[in-house]
């Protein structure tokens, strides 16, 4: 099976099924346009994230399972980016109506907080030769510390600066992320069988689900689809949340 395949069977449908009840249930340009922003800015952060770890060949891609690369990533790779993007922010919308805050919470970032998230800042700066030495040291590390060290931080400064409209909206939240990771990986399980994708077991962990998909695969499912969803939640008009 090839990764342009593997899209059209298995997150073709969803999209589309999401996308139909997003429209059924109302939405506007504006919702739109955020939703073309946010995949604008996954695709610019993930890429070199990705495109690191493909280099390095944590993981790698099948003979013959894709169409053409950029730099050292399928461009069905690059598109995944947008596809779980897409999954997840439309998911997110459905939910949010579910259970709204009595009055929607304005986002006002006060100095402590702007201070805080600048010593978290200097807090990875700092952490980034210990990383460094331990993937060194530990090459099967590489795959949890290159995972932990990126998406970390952009999760806790998002709670640092919209924590109470993030719990707010904790059914949107919580039932996008588990919802679209799990599928995601299930999915992903299917994919390594087919020999679309493998990765180096030297720089993953033992740890497998069923064998086969590394704890860290999993985790950067529930991770990424996470930070969408709090971006699509933080970022929404007032009037969606």
């Amino acid at each position: 099976m090839t990764y342009r395949r593997f899209h059209l069977l298995f997150n073709a449908p969803v999209m589309l099924a999401l996308a139909i009840l997003v429209v059924i249930q109302g939405t506007t340009a504006a919702t739109m346009g955020l939703l073309a922003g946010l995949c604008l800015l996954v695709v610019t952060v993930t890429f070199p994230w990705d495109n690191w770890a493909v280099r390095r060949g944590v993981w790698e891609f099948g003979d013959g399972t894709v169409w053409f690369r950029v730099r050292a990533l399928p461009i069905e790779e690059v598109a995944f980016f947008v596809i779980q993007t897409i999954e997840v922010a439309l998911l997110t919308l459905l939910l949010m109506p579910l259970h709204q805050a009595p009055a929607p919470l304005d986002i006002e970032p006060s100095l402590p907080t702007l201070l805080t998230c600048a010593v978290l800042v200097l807090v990875v700066v700092g952490l980034y030769r210990p990383c460094l030495r331990l993937r060194q040291r530990r090459p099967d590390t590489t795959y949890a510390v290159h995972l932990l060290y990126w998406i970390s931080p952009f999760l806790i400064i998002q709670w640092i600066i919209g924590w109470e409209v993030l719990i707010s909206e904790w059914v949107a939240l919580v039932g996008a992320t588990i919802a679209v990771g799990t599928y995601l990986t299930m999915a992903d399980v299917a994919a390594v069988r087919r020999g679309i994708w493998f990765f180096d077991h030297a720089q993953v962990q033992p740890t497998r689900l069923w064998g086969i998909l590394p704890w860290e695969e999993m985790a950067f499912f529930y991770l990424t689809s996470l930070l969408v969803a709090q971006s699509m939640i933080l970022l929404a008009p007032a009037g969606v949340r």
